[in-house]
């Protein structure tokens, strides 16, 4: 089952909105997110509903070479300061 999914990665100090997709996995073990922070780049991840961690794959989009992908990248639960997230 997929439902929307909303929310921000920090960059640089930065907020970066993100716009997607969450999907459960059918064994209910783990939640894969596809959203995109911008018009050329995609995020994919699967997070271990247990652990809130897993590995994310970042593709940007370059008019010209096509594009390029970096995977295995650490995501990780944090404890947000502050706990209310200013919202521009």
């Amino acid at each position: 089952m997929c439902k929307d999914a909303r929310g921000f990665l920090i960059v640089g100090g930065d907020p970066w909105w993100l716009d997607g997709t969450a999907c459960g996995s059918s064994d209910g073990a783990h939640v894969t997110f596809s959203q995109l922070p911008g018009l050329v780049e995609t995020l994919l991840y699967t997070l271990d509903r247990t652990t809130l961690t897993g590995s994310l794959r970042q593709c940007v989009v370059d008019s010209g070479s096509g594009a390029s992908c970096v995977a295995g990248i650490a995501v990780n639960k944090v404890t947000c300061e502050p706990k209310t997230v200013p919202v521009p």
